[in-house]
């Protein structure tokens, strides 16, 4: 914000006095101390010293106190002060001094007294006596460019001083000081409000109001469950965020902020069956891809149940560099660029042990995923299975029951309608075992399924 500063003075009265010129004759008139006035911080500006409702007035004498931390009196115009007489004449070159009342003086001056920080005497007198109103004299301040606050400025009388104003009777007249003085410059701050909106979620922060047109977005990530936050926008719809938490943005007006949320990515074992000796085939598939460029992936199973003997790597991951260790059970991979998209990123392929019982058993997987900005993608992995089952004559599907869905299917690989490589257990079809299929097999099949056998 630029540096600005204020003397700051209200158009206000100041001092009532009367000077006795004569037995018979009473002089009199205020004072006021100038205007509102604003300055940068080392500016010069002046402001003006008025007289109001002068009546027969040819002395005046008052005294110019400030705050000498924050302002320096430069100049009564026209001469600097030095503690000598200077004159005060209408069109020198500082400007009008007698703006107002010059035509009913034709020679005025003022002497400067008592010069010291902070305060200033200054006798003004003229050869004739003025009436009505005018300016007298322009006092010349500079703020000082290393002094931010608030500063008094004020006009009063010096009761020391050789001219004292009466008023009738009265042996004083009241004055009023005018506190003006430097400060930053006064400006009503229009204060515009932040809200949050989660959506479907919970946990939004409270709205906020700016502090000098900027505000912080609050740190707090709200929840919805499924799926991630990523930042707040100004539509409900949109799908990148527009402003990050803990950052500051400028802010011209209200705002409703709205939660971006995307599905939870996800890494996912499949489940498949087998029976003992058999070699499966599990597919490891990416859903809700918000985009990686490389990660590590640890794969856990039962060593006693089943080997890992190869990893084939997916079309899905073919733009990038993988590293498969079926070994170790340990996939590496590495792009240029995100790899988007859902879909199959590997295929594991197990040998099930010929000594394995029927039964499930997990397919484990763990590790770090990156996208291309080096950031952590907060992925949730989902194991799988296989499933060693012993499979009967008969049961082509292989769930462990034989009915007439299993004979119907027989019966059309019988027909040339499905082929053998469609059923899951094609080994099974030849009920009779004499290695042919065909519709014998099928009646055998449905007979069992019937308890007729």
């Amino acid at each position: 914000m630029k540096r600005t500063v204020a003397i700051l003075l209200a158009l206000v009265l100041l001092l009532s006095f009367a000077v006795p010129l004569y037995a018979e004759d009473v002089a009199s008139g205020r004072l006021i101390l100038g205007s509102e006035v604003f300055l940068e911080a080392g500016e010069t500006k002046t402001i003006p010293v008025e007289i109001k409702d002068a009546g027969m007035l040819s002395v005046i004498q008052f005294v110019v106190e400030y705050d000498s931390t924050k302002l320096e009196l430069q100049n009564v115009t026209p001469t600097v002060i030095a503690g000598k007489e200077v004159n005060i004449v209408t069109g020198a070159e500082e400007g009008t001094i007698l703006d107002g009342v010059d035509s009913q003086v034709s020679h005025a001056k003022a002497q400067i007294s008592q010069p010291e920080a902070g305060k200033v005497s200054i006798i003004w007198e003229s050869e004739n006596q003025i009436n009505g109103d005018g300016i007298i004299a322009y006092l010349t301040f500079q703020a000082l460019e290393d002094e931010i606050g608030r500063a008094g400025v004020s006009l009063s009388q010096d009761p020391e001083d050789e001219f004292i104003f009466k008023e009738d009777s009265q042996d004083k007249v009241p004055t009023e000081d005018i506190i003006g003085g430097v400060e930053e410059e006064p400006m009503v701050e229009t204060k515009y409000t932040v809200s949050f909106n989660a959506g479907k979620g919970t946990g939004a922060p409270a709205a906020v109001k700016t502090i000098d047109g900027k505000v912080t977005i609050p740190d707090v990530t709200p929840v919805y469950e499924g799926h991630v936050f990523l930042g707040w926008a100004t539509t409900s719809n949109a799908t990148e965020a527009e402003y990050e938490r803990g950052e500051t943005y400028d802010i011209t007006k209200d705002i409703n902020l709205f939660a971006v949320w995307v599905k939870t990515p996800k890494i996912v074992v499949g489940e498949v069956k087998g029976r003992a000796g058999e070699t499966v085939e599990v597919p490891v598939s990416i859903e809700n891809n918000p985009g990686v460029a490389s990660g590590d992936i640890t794969i856990s199973y039962n060593k006693n149940i089943m080997e890992l003997k190869n990893i084939k790597v997916s079309a899905l991951m073919s733009s990038g560099m993988s590293a498969p260790n079926a070994k170790d059970g340990i996939i590496s991979f590495m792009a240029l660029d995100n790899i988007k998209g859902d879909g199959e990123m590997y295929v594991l392929e197990f040998e099930i042990k010929d000594t394995a019982p029927d039964g499930s058993y997990p397919i484990s997987i763990s590790g770090n995923v990156y996208n291309s900005s080096s950031e952590t993608v907060n992925v949730v992995f989902e194991n799988g299975s296989v499933k060693v089952v012993s499979v009967e004559p008969g049961d082509v599907d292989g769930n462990g029951i034989i009915n007439s869905l299993d004979a119907m299917r027989i019966l059309q690989c019988s027909a040339k309608i499905l082929k053998l490589e469609d059923l899951a257990y094609p080994e099974v079809a030849d009920f009779d075992g004499n290695g042919i299929v065909n519709s014998l097999d099928a009646m055998k099949t449905l007979r069992k399924a019937a308890h007729l056998d």
